[in-house]
């Protein structure tokens, strides 16, 4: 995530999206913004104010619920969805890259964050990405963008394809930076792989998939057209 007082910008941190090359862009535009953690008014709202113990990856709805309606709403708030079947092999190959065992930092859930985070690397290490989705607990990045009726709560949605013209197009739009002024988006925290088509070769893979993620992808074509898989 990240939130700069000075601009009233709040960036929701949906995991495998492009995060921390937002995070780091967007340090340049203000080098005071807050990367894991949100002040307003001289209140600093830490992780354990939050309903799963995280403020970087947390949803729109929490940051409202936290908030309360009235300070989210003045905020100009950002969020960048990605073509969940790229998504889905990227999350598979960054947790098969990680260490066994780690221990999760915060006070609330933190044992639960540890052995769900030990179990599901272990489980990437050992299975193929076509048995590995079948018990893959997939986030839905809509839910980061929608209160709990389904309205979307964010004032500006961009896609991570398009990540460096979508966030250069709305800082305009917004007049932070003027027109010719643009971020370099430096991609972070990748992981390597084939193209994301490569992972589908089977209709038991792809019908997997469409039926785990079926919300984030008829979200996704509808904003952004028809997924070429």
């Amino acid at each position: 995530m990240f939130y700069s007082e000075k601009y009233k910008i709040l960036i929701i941190g949906i995991p495998k999206t492009g995060t921390v090359s937002i995070e780091n862009a967007m340090l340049n535009v203000d080098k005071k913004g807050l990367t894991h953690g949100i002040t307003i008014n001289g209140r600093q709202y830490s992780p354990s104010s939050f309903s799963q113990g995280t403020i970087g990856h947390a949803r729109a709805k929490e940051f409202k619920a936290v908030l309360g309606d009235k300070e989210y709403n003045k905020l100009i708030t950002i969020a960048f969805l990605r073509n969940p079947y790229a998504k889905l092999v990227s999350a598979y190959h960054f947790t098969k890259s990680n260490p066994i065992f780690t221990k999760h930092k915060g006070k609330k859930k933190w044992l639960k964050r540890t052995m769900s985070y030990t179990l599901g690397v272990l489980a990437a290490k050992l299975l193929p990405f076509s048995l590995w989705i079948y018990i893959y607990p997939y986030r839905s990045s809509s839910s980061y963008i929608l209160d709990s009726s389904g309205k979307c709560i964010v004032t500006y949605v961009g896609s991570t394809e398009n990540l460096e013209e979508d966030l250069n197009k709305f800082l305009e739009e917004s007049n932070i930076h003027k027109e010719g002024k643009r971020l370099e988006i430096r991609r972070s925290n990748t992981s390597k792989h084939n193209d994301y088509k490569e992972y589908y070769t089977t209709m038991w893979s792809r019908k997997l998939a469409y039926r785990k993620m079926q919300t984030d992808i008829v979200d996704y074509e509808k904003r952004f057209g028809k997924i070429q898989l």
